[in-house]
């Protein structure tokens, strides 16, 4: 079994027209994850010969988008090269397709028989476009699918929540970046023996970066916090980066939702046993609707729609703490009163 990472359409002149908060950086993490477990990586974009010679006036999709977007989608345009932020690197190849699908007039299917891939991995803009298209052909011929709910994107949040909720997991695994990441690392992943070397600690730039991709792109955080008394609680919770701090939601009556609402101070804990980030930060309530709709379109879930009266809260970082082994201890504080270590 043979898996590849499928990045379609996250080309420059789609990516900017889907301004969805950490969507890039939650693709990149990923690639990152790909990249470090072997795994291959594809990426697809689509565009045409000047002119459009390909695009038939029976396709109303297409011929509409001859007819209004000038070079935008010529193979040469900038805008339909692969975005910056995800740029592919040597040896990855890029696909070039015409139609909505990433097999429609591409090479795709002869290039996953060669690497003798198996099972696919699928994330893109849009959900209801090349998402979509791609797993129904892709099911047709056998492969076996997983899609990666927080690195796909829609103009129409209820269509995308609609497919990732209830049409996709007919024919494919519906998972996010960050439980896909993990378990490709496994169970055991990092907790190498007392004999076994250690590697070179991470100077902090590395880990300001590894920081932030895992913010983007886990799922989930356990969050500590106590009442009026002193009694701490632990629960599990999901949460969304939204690049100021992790939204949280949780019912207002639980013991967490009343010390969340309260304000106080929180600690909050990801990764691994030997891949550790810790956050220490202060809960303030959230109550604007675009936040809730991200945090609904990553985990393929809406509180709002539960029953009980669920709260959304931010937990601020005031300090943040990274390490791996023993030998990254110093220097494991990366902000400090939630400035970031110059």
């Amino acid at each position: 079994m043979t898996s590849a990472l499928v990045v379609m359409d996250v080309q420059r002149g789609v990516a900017e027209r889907f301004d969805r908060p950490g969507l890039l950086d939650r693709i990149g993490a990923a690639l990152a994850a790909a990249r470090n477990a072997g795994v291959p990586v594809i990426f697809v974009r689509v565009a045409f010969r000047p002119g459009f010679p390909e695009v038939s006036a029976a396709n109303l999709r297409f011929s509409a988008i001859a007819g209004a977007a000038g070079d935008d989608f010529a193979e040469t345009s900038p805008a339909t090269s692969i975005h910056p932020a995800l740029a592919p690197r040597p040896g990855e190849p890029v696909v070039l397709k015409k139609r909505v699908s990433a097999f429609a007039g591409s090479d795709l299917e002869v290039l996953l028989r060669s690497m003798n891939v198996t099972d696919l991995v699928l994330c893109g803009i849009a959900t209801s476009g090349v998402v979509l298209s791609t797993l129904c052909e892709a099911a047709d011929r056998d492969y076996r699918l997983t899609v990666l709910a927080d690195c796909c994107a829609d103009a129409d949040e209820q269509v995308h929540r609609i497919l990732l909720e209830q049409v996709f997991p007919r024919q494919a695994a519906v998972t996010t970046a960050g439980q896909w990441a993990a378990g490709l690392a496994g169970p055991a992943a990092g907790l190498a023996g007392p004999a076994a070397e250690l590697a070179p600690p991470r100077g902090f730039g590395q880990r300001r970066r590894d920081t932030l991709g895992r913010l983007a792109a886990d799922a989930d955080v356990w969050v500590a916090t106590a009442d009026e008394s002193g009694a701490a609680y632990l629960v599990p919770l999901s949460f969304l980066w939204d690049g100021r701090g992790l939204v949280v939601a949780t019912p207002r009556s639980s013991v967490t939702g009343r010390n969340l609402g309260r304000g106080g101070r929180v600690r909050v804990g990801l990764g691994e046993l030997r891949d550790v980030t810790m956050i220490d930060g202060t809960a303030e309530a959230v109550r604007d609707t675009p936040t809730m709709d991200a945090f609904a379109a990553k985990h393929a879930w809406d509180p709002r729609d539960e029953d009980g009266d669920y709260g959304y809260f931010r937990i601020v970082p005031e300090r943040i703490q990274a390490w791996r082994e023993v030998n990254e201890l110093p220097g494991r504080t990366l902000m400090r009163d939630g400035q970031w270590r110059s």
